[in-house]
């Protein structure tokens, strides 16, 4: 969104933002034109998927990937620790460029401007011709009071993109002629003005725009920007672009191409859209492609989504496709979300599915303040699995409730307790200030 100082804000979501490609491009327009291009809160979602295609069980992916789960938490402090200490540790590693950037962006996040600045400075110095230097470019001028961008060359295109901002700020409808030369077939313009040129007509051309998109979408040769344009059919509000970005979804083998589809799809509020996107969760493509596609359909508003979810839960019997809807009811104020969480916790027969019902139950309630304690509490008295047992106690953990207090005080000194659930119990216990607490582990002592 932008700030009233015309300033981008880009803020991070957890789960469609770790698994969406939003393709930040999109949205980085809105700020050189001074706020006349609104920009959307998923444009970070990209950068943020991005980071999620990064695989490998290496130190340095690990770490990388740890600094990423912060940045989806929206724990800044520890994403800064964590890429700082990843690019000390590894300073030769592939992702070094990304990293840098997640430095910077966190650092921003926490009022750290000047910091901010120095890492993006390493980043454009040591990584010139990254593409993660050119996302730092429009970072930059987000810190309060920047100093002037560092040039980076004397560069027609560059020079252009500058102009066709001006013009937009000018005149709108020559902007979005101008744009479209850009993008036509045999253009020489590079691939960055041609993304700046997709987030204009996406933004400023309406539905007239729709046809230079989806052929920049379905025959451009660079794979970037086809991927961009892609996305930025999300934006433009025109639901016959759903049936070409279905066929992306269904047929592509490159992934990025499917999630971009899928972001776009995802954008449209038409029931069309729904239903694409529940083809997508119930075909044969692949579970992570599968997942996303849950997991957009899980942040629709209506009853349609929760219907959507419950059908996908009843016809696919796979385990990790289960589990995708579990989180999504998680995400659904209606009451038959929760009932359903609540018979899969105490009724299915697998029992991963009960662990992520049990802790579905936690999240959904106490993010809309509804009485979960009890509901919990009754679910570990009837439970005979003790591995459950201890999945209940564990969401339950996190709460101040004095019911939840005393139940961990009475499996601490219950002898009859597994010894391990009983030290899980002290270790919660250890972190609460209450006299009778601390009076109760001194007596454990005796």
């Amino acid at each position: 969104m932008l700030t009233t100082n015309n300033q981008l804000q880009i803020i991070p979501t957890r789960g469609f933002g770790r698994l969406m490609l939003a393709f930040a491009g999109i949205a980085l327009f809105a700020f050189a034109t001074g706020g006349q291009v609104s920009a959307q809160p998923q444009s970070q979602r990209s950068l943020l998927s991005r980071l999620a295609q990064t695989t490998g069980t290496d130190p340095a992916s690990v770490a990388f990937r740890t600094g990423r789960d912060y940045l989806d938490d929206q724990q800044w402090a520890k994403a800064q620790e964590k890429f700082s200490e990843y690019l000390k540790t590894y300073p030769s590693d592939k992702n070094v460029d990304q990293a840098l950037y997640w430095l910077a962006y966190s650092q921003l996040k926490l009022d750290q401007g000047n910091e901010c600045q120095k890492t993006l400075t390493e980043l454009f110095t040591q990584h010139p011709k990254s593409a993660w230097a050119k996302e730092g470019r429009t970072l930059w001028v987000q810190v309060p009071g920047a100093r002037a961008l560092p040039s980076s060359g004397d560069d027609p295109d560059e020079f252009k993109e500058a102009v066709l901002r001006a013009l937009c700020q000018a005149d709108v409808t020559r902007c979005v002629a101008a744009a479209t030369d850009f993008l036509k077939q045999g253009s020489t313009a590079s691939a960055h003005l041609k993304m700046t040129s997709l987030s204009v007509l996406a933004h400023n051309g309406g539905k007239q725009a729709t046809p230079t998109i989806l052929g920049v979408a379905t025959n451009e040769s660079d794979r970037k920007v086809r991927i961009r344009a892609i996305s930025a059919l999300g934006a433009t509000g025109d639901e016959s672009v759903i049936a070409p970005l279905r066929d992306f979804a269904l047929n592509s083998q490159d992934t990025d191409i499917v999630e971009a589809s899928l972001y776009a799809i995802g954008q449209h509020s038409s029931p069309q859209a729904m239903t694409v996107l529940g083809e997508i969760a119930m075909s044969n493509r692949p579970k992570n492609i599968r997942r996303l596609a849950i997991s957009s359909i899980s942040q629709r508003p209506g009853d349609a989504a929760v219907d959507q979810l419950f059908k996908i839960y009843d016809a696919d019997q796979t385990v990790e496709i289960r589990r995708s809807v579990i989180s999504g009811f998680a995400n659904r104020k209606s009451p038959r979300a929760g009932e359903k969480l609540l018979d899969i916790a105490r009724n299915s027969d697998n029992v991963e599915l009960r662990k992520a019902a049990i802790n579905a139950i936690a999240r959904r309630n106490s993010s809309l303040n509804e009485p979960y304690i009890d509901t919990l509490l009754n679910l570990y008295d009837n439970e005979k699995n003790e591995e459950l047992k201890d999945q209940i106690i564990g969401a339950l953990a996190s709460s101040n409730d004095k019911r939840v207090t005393q139940r961990l005080i009475d499996i601490a000194k219950n002898p009859q307790a597994p010894i391990e659930r009983r030290k899980r119990a002290i270790g919660w216990l250890s972190r609460s200030k209450d006299p009778e607490v601390l009076k109760f582990l001194e007596d454990l002592l005796k």
